[in-house]
């Protein structure tokens, strides 16, 4: 049976009426067993018994437990212990008390200063051997107490520790007249003087003794958060001076916190004085923690708990700012102890290490009434200096001389938050601004209005120091700040800064009436100078706008001449011409430089050109699987060259330096290695270099085969080479440089080629082609060709075709397995030097005369002509595998274009097929074409080939239309049908219903693509909702041979082919707005109120719809005009004619904007990107070409263009483009 529990008195104090009301808890859950109670409540029956045994309050966690085994309501009873555990005994004052708590310890605390005796130890050892020392750590790492108790507490001989607060000269003057028993005046005087006198008067007060004196300035960091910039500059010479004279008599020590140790605190000479002379003072280790903690407690004749000492280590190790929260949570335990014992029930109450400081903060602040907590919140705002970058700092400011303020202080330094010194009161330490919650949120919440605060605080002293001098006052708008500021926080000033705050607003009130005053005298004075002033202003305007307009026209002229220039030259020089049309628009930005940035920067003849040394240069060029490296021979090297700026990134050293040539490069499939030959009259070389590291990897040289004639060839992958001897071709393998074949039986041969799997070679003599099996080094095609009819051969890269070329021009694609005839291409009016294909084999490019010519493999047909402007000397012909760089050789220089900015190719030459419709995809992937009555064409941009050709239907169409995104057609039929279909697959979208009437003779989509307008003989109009495919407008026109929407969508305009007129029509009321007689269909601005038409004679007229009269005309083409089109922003109409010109008119004045040219024929179309920057236009030359309408992107685009064409090392770069 269980000892019955000793009586309880709840009237004995918080610890037994506690104990009490547990008992009354378990009564209350039926008198459980404390053996029972242990097993719910998981602690043992005998620490349950203890908590409700009224001799020591109990843990929060046993107390908790106890509560939640009896099925009470924890939250409740945790306020209940607080209450409890809150409630201090009154015992000794605090200074009885062991520990410091927030406070640093004192010289006089040497003998209770424990748990640094390490670092107490080196820094002895430090001072006493350097005049110089630093003591640096984190804020609440313990250097003021070290510098204090473990330095100058046991340090015999003369010494004092100081702060530099806002004046240092002041503090070093009163410490060190007290030390000395001089007058702090005197040394004032002195120090002010000149910082060596510290030095001076230190050496004369220790002129007695024989020891030095020791100066510890603690806080350095104040410097920068409290000091001006000369006060700084001060104090680090006059110590460093004081340290380094070689008869110095004092021993410097400072104490740095360590995040201003690196903000620009030290000077670089004091920093270089520091150099090995600083104790990086950190946290203390548990075994250091653990004696600062029961050290103090012992030599007080304390005891404390062993479970309280490892909380408390486990709180605090490891912290570099933790001394101060643990020496304060040690405080405040000490306050709660149970007899002579300090314990862990103690320590949770006060809230331990992470909570005791913000809860004596707290309930300090709580007990002050409403009008004193708004005191204290001013107050603790001005004790901080913010930092800026660094953390904030305590700062120390002088005590108001009010009953209210005061009161406040006291209470507050009674708690050991603030201390008072020498008229002044400061935080007690800095661990309040980080751990007290409240104070963080007021800083946070006036951080903006502390900084006003700050200057304030700066100008007011600045003001006293300057004598009170007028011109230091604030006046505008930093005195308006600070007014504002001092509304909102009267009662942070003092009466220095409340004096020169009114002294600053008197003063400008002065100045206020003074220019006042001075205002009325200058206005009489300008009233009687302003016919003067008049009459010289007007004087001065019309010669200044008579300058401007001289220098203006200057500058168009200038611009229109170099305009002219660069057209001009763009045929024969395209880099001079890139450098005129940069340099007319710099110069001015009008129609004539715009129209040749355009024209320029959408098609130049090619897009770089490299000068190569000699009158021939040399062919054999190759152009890397990238495009973006070109490897050509110049003299006695190979160099590698970047294709996008053409500049040279690397060179090759050729074998026979000074004496060979080279007759063929070839890069490898991967772009990593380039091949090359070259020979003389005695050797032929063989080298692979490494075009990564620019080296040389394997070199063969072979007397054998040296060869009378440059016919050699590389295979594909650069593993074999072949070469034509006098009666015979020698094939190596180039890793070990042997012969693997010999091929017997032949006689000059002109050219060889090897098949892409290196199966099959051909050799191309004067009457026969041959194609080699390397495997049985026998002939397995024999193909006889006329004598000297051709020049060149190539195989495509699937090795099934081999184009042969000769003198008439004239190609042959051959088959490779029965030597049969597939096609033959002629467009050349020259003999064919060179071919090569792209990877894909879809494309042939082909040198000869003075063009290169550009082939549709598989249409047969050719797609476009390069203009070279050199017929005579040798050609060559590069393309990267991708096709994206063409690379063309000869007579003294290497031509390069780059596919993706040639125009879109190939439109089926058919003289019964004409494509009037162009569009751009909206998603950028390229460009639609539609004739009336065939199918619809997609290029690829970035290939600039055919891409899908849907299949036309059986039935004949009358006409295709285009939506403007370019993503549908509406194709028009015979049998009445109306389809939808995508225009890149073909997929049929929808299909109108038919309408019992004739079939469709004209369409439109509108802007957004979700509705069609139909024309119907005898000319009905039908607006179709293609979504729902019902109709949503009609109405009969007088004719209909073209129909278009306006922008907006909100009328149509119809076009007659026979009669040339022209109708617009409201789609909402369904009435004609508008009709005009017309040589062409015409355009309306984007909300309809403007029209455009256009005459026989290429003249625009433009239409005022509204009125139905003309109100401007403006001369354009020179003959028809076929296509006009608006951009969907509605800035610019596009018209193109006969003349083979796009011109661009402002819509806005009516007048000419550019002029683009390019086409060599008639355009038949035009159509804008969705964007409005990009215009498409479709010629009779076959071609598409897209236009930049954007002049930054042209200038962008010659801009890097302007680098690819060699240009004398003395030419400056175009002012535009810098």
């Amino acid at each position: 049976m269980p000892r019955p529990e000793r009586d309880l008195n709840p009237d004995a104090g918080e610890v037994q009426k506690f104990a009490y009301e547990l008992r009354e808890l378990r009564q209350q859950a039926g008198a459980t067993p404390y053996r029972q109670l242990a097993q719910l409540a998981h602690f043992s029956a005998t620490t349950l018994a203890d908590a409700a045994g009224g001799r020591r309050l109990p843990s929060l966690a046993v107390a908790l437990a106890y509560v939640r085994a009896c099925g009470g309501d924890e939250s409740l009873w945790e306020a209940r212990w607080r209450e409890a555990a809150y409630t201090p005994e009154e015992l000794e004052p605090a200074a009885s008390a062991p520990y410091v708590g927030l406070g640093c310890f004192q010289t006089r605390d040497a003998d209770r200063f424990f748990g640094r005796s390490r670092a107490v130890g080196e820094l002895h050892a430090l001072v006493s051997r350097r005049r110089l020392t630093a003591v640096v750590g984190a804020s609440g790492c313990g250097k003021s107490s070290l510098l204090r108790a473990g330095l100058l507490g046991r340090t015999e001989g003369p010494a004092t520790v100081l702060t530099p607060r806002a004046d240092p000269i002041q503090e070093c003057s009163v410490h060190l007249a007290a030390l000395t028993g001089g007058s702090a005046a005197s040394w004032r005087d002195d120090l002010a003087a000149d910082p060596a006198n510290l030095h001076l008067r230190a050496k004369q007060a220790m002129a007695r003794d024989d020891g030095d004196l020791l100066l510890v300035i603690d806080q350095f960091e104040e410097v920068v958060t409290l000091c001006t910039e000369q006060q700084r500059a001060w104090l680090t010479e006059a110590v460093l001076h004081a340290a380094q004279a070689e008869d110095s008599r004092v021993r410097a020590v400072l104490g740095i916190r360590a995040d201003f140790y690196g903000h620009g605190l030290l000077r670089p000479e004091l920093a270089e004085a520091l150099r090995g002379g600083h104790i990086l003072l950190g946290p203390m280790s548990p075994s250091e923690l653990r004696e600062a903690i029961t050290a103090p407690a012992v030599r007080g004749g304390y005891q404390v708990e062993t479970d309280l000492v490892a909380r408390i280590v486990a709180d605090g190790v490891g912290q570099p700012g933790a001394l101060p929260l643990v020496s304060h949570a040690l405080a405040e335990t000490w306050r709660r102890r149970q007899g002579m014992t300090l314990t862990l029930a103690g320590y949770e109450a006060a809230g331990g290490v992470q909570h005791a400081l913000a809860r004596t903060a707290e309930n300090v602040y709580t007990t002050l009434a409403p009008a004193q907590q708004a005191v204290a919140r001013e107050l603790f705002l001005r004790l901080i200096a913010l930092g800026e970058g660094t953390q904030d700092t305590k700062r120390r400011v002088e005590l108001a001389d009010d009953p209210g303020v005061t009161a406040v202080v006291e209470k507050l330094t009674g708690a050991r938050l603030l201390v008072v010194d020498h008229g002044g009161v400061e935080l007690i330490h800095e661990a309040l601004i980080q751990h007290w919650p409240r104070l963080r949120g007021w800083l946070a919440e006036d951080r903006e209005d502390l900084r006003v605060y700050r200057h304030v605080v700066d100008a007011t002293a600045s003001w006293r120091a300057l004598g009170c001098d007028p011109g230091s006052l604030y006046r505008g708008a930093r005195l308006e700040l600070a007014r504002e500021w001092l509304t909102r926080a009267p009662g942070m000033v003092t009466s220095h800064e409340r004096e020169f705050l009114e002294a600053s607003v008197a003063v400008q009130a002065r100045d206020q009436l003074d220019t006042q005053r001075r205002h009325r005298q200058l206005r009489w004075l300008a009233a009687g100078l302003a016919v003067l002033l008049l009459v010289t202003a007007v004087a001065l305007v019309v010669a200044a706008r008579q300058r401007d307009e001289a220098v203006l026209k200057g500058k168009i002229a200038v611009s229109q001449r170099l305009a002219t220039e660069a057209r001009e030259d763009s045929a024969s020089d395209t880099g001079k011409a890139i450098r005129l049309s940069l340099d007319a628009f710099t110069e001015h930005q009008g129609e004539e430089s715009r129209s040749s940035l355009l024209s320029i920067a959408a098609h130049p003849n090619h897009h770089g050109r490299i000068r190569q040394p000699g009158e021939w240069g040399s062919t054999g060029i190759a152009v890397s699987p990238d495009g973006a490296l070109l490897a050509s021979p110049e003299g006695n090297q190979v160099t590698l060259r970047d294709t996008r700026t053409a500049k040279q990134v690397g060179t090759f050293a050729l074998p026979n330096s000074g004496y060979g040539w080279t007759s063929k490069l070839v890069f490898g499939p991967d772009g990593r290695t380039l091949v090359g030959s070259s020979s003389d009259s005695y050797w032929r070389d063989l080298v692979v270099w490494d075009v990564v590291q620019r080296r040389a990897l394997t070199h063969h040289r072979h007397r054998e085969i040296r060869a009378d004639k440059q016919v050699t060839a590389f295979s594909a992958d650069t593993s074999m080479f072949a070469t034509s001897t006098s009666r015979a071709i020698t094939v190596l393998e180039l890793g070990r440089g042997t012969v693997v074949a010999t091929l017997q039986g032949v006689l000059s041969v002109s050219a060889l080629s090897f098949s892409p799997d290196r199966r099959l070679l051909a050799s191309l003599s004067e009457d026969s082609i041959v194609l080699w099996d390397l495997r049985t080094a026998a002939p397995a095609v024999t193909i006889p060709v006329d004598h000297n009819s051709v020049s060149a051969v190539a195989f495509s890269p699937d090795g099934r075709t081999l184009a042969t070329a000769g003198a008439n021009g004239v190609i042959t694609l051959l088959d490779t397995a029965s030597g049969a005839r597939q096609a033959t291409l002629t467009r050349h009016n020259d003999a064919v030097q060179a071919m090569a294909f792209d990877g894909s084999g879809q494309t042939l490019a082909s040198t000869g005369g003075n063009a290169v010519v550009l082939w549709d493999v598989p249409r047969r047909e050719h797609l476009v002509e390069l203009p070279t402007s050199e017929p005579i000397g040798p050609h060559d012909i590069a393309m990267s595998h991708d096709g994206s760089t063409i690379a063309h050789a000869t007579r003294g220089s290497v031509l390069l274009w780059d596919r993706r900015r040639l125009p879109l190719l190939g439109t089926p030459d058919s003289p019964d097929l004409r494509y009037w419709r162009v569009a751009i995809r909206a998603d950028g992937r390229g460009v639609v074409a539609a004739p009336d009555n065939g199918p619809v064409m997609a290029w690829d941009d970035q290939r600039r080939l055919i891409t899908a050709a849907p299949a036309v239907s059986s039935t004949r169409m009358w006409q295709n239309v285009l939506s403007p995104d370019g993503h549908r057609t509406a194709d028009l039929s015979d049998n009445h049908l109306i389809v939808v279909s995508g225009t890149a697959s073909g997929e049929r979208i929808t299909e109108l219903p038919q309408p019992p009437t004739e079939p469709p003779v004209a369409a439109a989509f509108s802007p957004d693509g979700t509705k069609l307008a139909v024309a119907y003989k005898p000319m009905a109009v039908v607006v179709w909702d293609l979504a729902t495919r019902q109709r949503t407008a009609e109405f009969v026109v007088g004719f209909a041979g073209t129909l278009r929407f306006t922008a907006d969508s909100t009328k149509i305009v119809a076009s007659s082919h026979s009669s040339a007129a022209v109708e617009v029509w409201d789609l909402h009321g369904h009435r004609q707005v508008f009709h005009v007689d017309s040589a062409g269909p015409g355009e309306a601005s984007a909300d309809g109120s403007l029209f455009v038409t256009p005459e026989a004679d290429g003249r625009l007229t433009f239409w005022d719809v509204l009125r139905g009269w003309p109100i401007a005309t403006a001369a354009g083409h020179t003959g028809n005009v076929n296509a006009m089109s608006l951009s969907p922003d509605g800035r610019l109409l596009a018209t193109a004619g006969q003349d083979r010109r796009i011109i661009l008119w402002d819509t806005a004045t009516r007048t000419r904007w550019a002029t683009l040219t390019g086409h060599t024929q008639a355009i038949q179309a035009i159509g804008w990107s969705v964007d409005s920057r990009t215009l498409a236009s479709l010629g009779s030359d076959r071609t598409i070409r897209l236009w930049t309408v954007d002049t930054d992107q042209a200038v962008k685009q010659l801009c890097g263009s302007h680098g690819r064409y060699d240009r004398p090392a003395t030419e400056i770069e175009p002012a535009v483009c810098r």
